[in-house]
């Protein structure tokens, strides 16, 4: 009896894309996986191997094959021999949406059912730059009970061995085992191209020297248990065929180890383990691997549409699709799915982190635009039915609010309207005059009709008409329907901005400094917040993984060389708009340009700043950040991620002290990210933006105050670069070379939206998502028919719907509880709602009396599987996510399940 078990998984690690494009990436990945097919279709009984624990790997292939191996495709699939799934790609978690998370493992997790197959039934993520600290929740409500990880852990973590449980933000525990080395140490030692049937004998021994010490170590890091588990493969690693015959070379050879082929499940199936440490809160070290915490500001043009796209899905198009379900239409469940498909490819390991070549970078941006242009097309089809059953007039317009709690206050929606007058006035359907302010209108030419006559073509000149941004102030629209509004003429005309001398609203006064940034004085507290909205640049020396300080010159290199600004105001409602125009170097070293900024502030009543600011960027090697300067200083900052908001110090002390002496792969920095909203507090107030689409920030302490840093964007020239200041040693990305990128350096016209604020408001977690939430609306015009997407084209077979079905959803009224999801269902007819508990208290519902139109509630997992049905009344710790099955009364009784 051997001493020790080394369990050998083979796999292969596929990136979609990097620095090579998906297109190359599907070639190759059809080769190899056709390679693995034979070897299947010879041997049924031959090892097993695992693709990423992606599912998009198969759909990939099926794009180019579709021929006699899909059924052995299909075959080894049912049988566990193609190891497939959860993910639909593998992602990186940092930089997108809490929502999109759970749809990628959702994704993957269905379209394996939809071949019959078996997905690996572990959270398998070897190569991702950090885990969020929901994770462990996520995991377990689709039922997945281990994770296998690689970056992100401490040495402090695997102290007590490279096994423990790793336990989330709400105290949810999943086993985990971290690979010491990385996926890739066994294949990085195999001989992949030397290997006959002839030199195994030889090829095994000298495997079993060369990997020895690595052998050792790994024995001495697990610590509870004698059976290692060993990846085999890497980086698009290919199949061996002769892996079986090298293993039984290394069990003749090899007196102390017992060398076992496996998968990751039955690993985990076959060791129980006991007396595990536990490992709290984000995996995002970088003592043994590189996370790259600062790729959060990477592309961030990418990054800033990604998040647009998600929000238009999550927040916008799901919720409109539903309510036209509820309405007696069709849900478009394969839309959707395409939509997503093409979203977390999009989201993938490399893809999104924007540390790509830049064809690559195109791909991605291409794809994201074919995602905005299916939902955009698609919420303009929903729309155009609802206005013919609305019977909407000429200038008529609705407005979709999604929103099925109360959760959020009123709120300002702005559409761009088309008029015939150019002063009118608007009026919902119950005739009530609604408020608003006109941002901008502009004349448009109408062009000409073409008219067939007996004589030909005949145009005919069109009356113009007037292009008008409008801004709907302080809005209460009804919860989960459509509101209908009219344009109609008026004599007293005054909703327009006009110029004013001084900034003093009923809640702020505003000064203007000399080096271009804003005091702002709270009327209402008396307080003073000194210095905010400064812009600052700095070198930066880095590359597509992570910023880097110059050696030459580390600090501000940005000088205000003039501003200009412009007050407006009508009632309640102000518009500061504020051009600064700064001296930066066109590169390290490089003579001085100009380089200006446009910031237009919008300003209510409320404790909420909006912030656009629009840049050409004209220098390279440069980060741009705009600050927010709370007057306390305080040692922890406060960042919403994944279905939470997570505390993290503004000084890594321990951990700057450490990573010199234990050599670790890159200098711990506190520059962070977020989802959509970070601050700082001092248990009385917070200071902070709303974020949309901007994931990276920094607290800077001195002897005072705190003040935080908003990255806006970053420009490199390089995928990869070695030795930088916070990362000596090689290149990340493609170790032996540097990759020129000069799209990366984003030489373009950049806009950036943010909302500033100062409040006690606990409930930040809506705000911010009130704030993404774009506005859901349409116009019945005849002026201009290609403003909104597909609105030229002719509806044909409409489908009967009844506007008088009732659509309340109205079942969560507690501000702390926080909607992620409102659609159909995966499995059947029922309207799912997924929403969280986002305080650190219980939060309780009672749904004994139901809207009249719900038959009964169930609790489901992320999988969309019952839990408990019929539930009267359920409570939510803290940090908990839960999702809800409605079943509606009209649905009761064909809700079939659709597997």
């Amino acid at each position: 009896m051997k001493k020790w078990t080394i369990t050998v998984v083979p796999h292969t690690h596929w990136d979609k894309e990097w620095y090579f494009t998906k297109q190359d990436s599907d070639v190759f990945l059809s080769a190899n996986l056709l390679e693995y097919l034979k070897l299947y279709h010879q041997n049924p009984n031959c090892f097993s191997f695992t693709y990423d624990g992606q599912t998009s790997i198969i759909e990939d292939y099926l794009t180019y094959f579709k021929d006699d191996n899909n059924a052995i495709l299909f075959k080894a699939l049912a049988s566990k021999k193609l190891i497939v799934g959860p993910w639909y790609t593998q992602p990186d978690f940092f930089n997108l949406t809490s929502e999109s998370i759970v749809r990628n493992l959702l994704l993957g997790i269905t379209l394996v059912e939809k071949y019959h197959g078996q997905y690996l039934a572990t959270a398998y993520v070897p190569d991702s730059f950090g885990h969020t600290s929901q994770m462990p929740q996520i995991y377990r409500q689709f039922g997945l009970n281990q994770f296998i990880y690689w970056r992100g852990a401490r040495p402090a973590d695997l102290e007590q061995g490279t096994i423990h449980w790793w336990e989330g933000l709400d105290g949810t525990k999943i086993l985990a085992y971290n690979f010491y080395f990385g996926y890739w140490v066994m294949g990085s030692h195999f001989p992949y191209q030397r290997l006959t049937s002839e030199n195994l004998v030889t090829e095994a021994q000298l495997f079993l020297t060369s990997f020895s010490d690595i052998l050792n170590t790994l024995k001495a890091k697990i610590k509870v248990t004698n059976n290692i588990l060993l990846p085999f493969g890497g980086d698009q690693a290919p199949i061996s065929k002769l892996l079986a015959e090298f293993i039984d070379k290394l069990n003749d050879l090899d007196q102390e180890h017992a060398w076992k082929l496996a998968d990751y499940d039955e690993y985990f199936a076959d060791n129980q383990f006991t007396n595990l440490a536990t490992v709290s809160g984000e995996l995002k070290s970088s003592a043994f691997a590189r996370v790259h915490k600062t790729i959060g500001s990477q592309r961030v043009d990418l990054k800033i549409k990604t998040k647009a796209v998600e929000y238009s899905l999550y927040n916008a198009f799901e919720p409109l699709a539903t309510y036209y379900h509820m309405m007696g239409g069709t849900y478009p469940a394969e839309l959707i799915r395409e939509i997503l498909k093409l979203l977390t490819t999009s989201q993938a390991h490399d893809s999104l982190g924007g540390c790509n070549s830049d064809e690559t970078n195109r791909d991605i941006a291409n794809r994201l635009d074919r995602t905005n242009d299916l939902i955009a097309s698609s919420t303009t089809k929903l729309l155009k039915t609802y206005s013919y059953y609305h019977q909407l007039k000429n200038e008529e317009f609705l407005i979709f609010n999604p929103r099925i709690t109360q959760n959020q206050n009123k709120q300002n929606y702005e559409v761009t309207l088309f008029t015939k007058l150019k002063k009118f006035a608007i009026h919902l359907a119950t005739e009530e005059a609604v408020n608003f302010v006109l941002l901008e209108q502009n004349y448009c030419d109408g062009g000409y009709d073409v008219v067939a006559t007996n004589n030909g073509e005949k145009h005919v000149q069109r009356e113009g008409f007037y292009q008008n941004k409008v801004l709907l102030l302080d809005l209460d629209l009804p919860l989960f329907t459509i509101s209908k509004f009219k344009v109609t003429k008026t004599a007293n005309y005054n909703n327009r901005l006009v110029n004013i001398a001084k900034l003093k609203t009923k809640h702020w006064e505003f000064t203007i400094n000399p080096d271009g940034s804003l005091d702002i004085y709270d009327l209402k507290t008396c307080r003073l917040y000194k210095k905010q909205f400064l812009l600052e640049a700095d070198y930066d020396m880095g590359d597509s993984y992570d910023y880097s300080p110059s050696h030459q010159q580390p600090g501000p290199v940005s000088q205000l060389f003039k501003t200009k600004y412009d007050f407006r105001q009508y009632q309640d409602y102000y518009q500061l708009v504020l051009n600064n125009t700064y001296l930066i170097p066109s590169h390290e070293q490089g003579k001085m340009i100009k380089q200006q900024f446009e910031l237009k502030f919008a300003i209510n009543n409320t404790d909420f700043i909006e912030l656009e600011i629009t840049t050409k960027n004209v220098a390279r090697e440069i980060r741009w950040r705009i600050n927010a300067t709370a007057p306390f200083m305080t040692n922890n900052s406060y960042a919403n991620q994944a279905y939470g908001t997570i505390e993290r110090p503004v000084i890594l002390t321990e951990d700057l002290k450490n990573w010199e002496k234990e050599q670790w792969k890159e200098k711990p920095v506190a520059i962070e990210t977020n989802e959509s909203f970070v601050y700082l507090t001092d248990d009385i107030i917070k200071v902070g933006y709303l974020t949309r689409g901007n994931n990276e920030y920094e607290v800077i302490n001195d002897d005072h105050y705190s003040t935080l840093w908003i990255t806006l964007f970053r420009s490199v020239p390089f995928l990869g670069r070695n030795n930088l200041i916070n990362r000596p040693g090689r290149a990340s990305g493609v170790n032996e070379i540097s990759v020129n990128t000069p799209d990366a350096q984003l030489l373009t016209t950049l806009t950036f939206n943010l909302q500033w604020f100062v409040s006690a408001d606990n409930n930040l977690w809506n705000k911010a998502e009130q704030a993404n939430t774009p506005v859901v609306f349409y116009q019945q015009q005849t002026y201009n028919s290609v403003y909104k997407h597909a609105d030229r084209f002719l509806l044909a077979n409409l489908e009967e719907l009844d506007l008088t079905t009732k659509t309340d959803l109205k079942l969560f009224e507690n501000p702390n509880f926080v909607i992620k999801a409102v659609k159909k269902s995966e499995r059947n007819n029922t309207i799912i709602v997924r929403g969280f508990n986002a305080s650190c208290n219980e939060i309780k519902f009672s749904f004994e009396n139901l809207p009249a139109n719900i038959q009964q509630i169930n609790k489901v997992n992320l999988l969309e599987k019952e839990n408990e049905t019929n539930i009267k009344n359920d409570s939510l710790k803290k940090y908990q996510i839960q999702t809800y099955e409605i079943i509606l009364k009209e649905e009761r009784n064909n809700a079939t399940r659709i597997i």
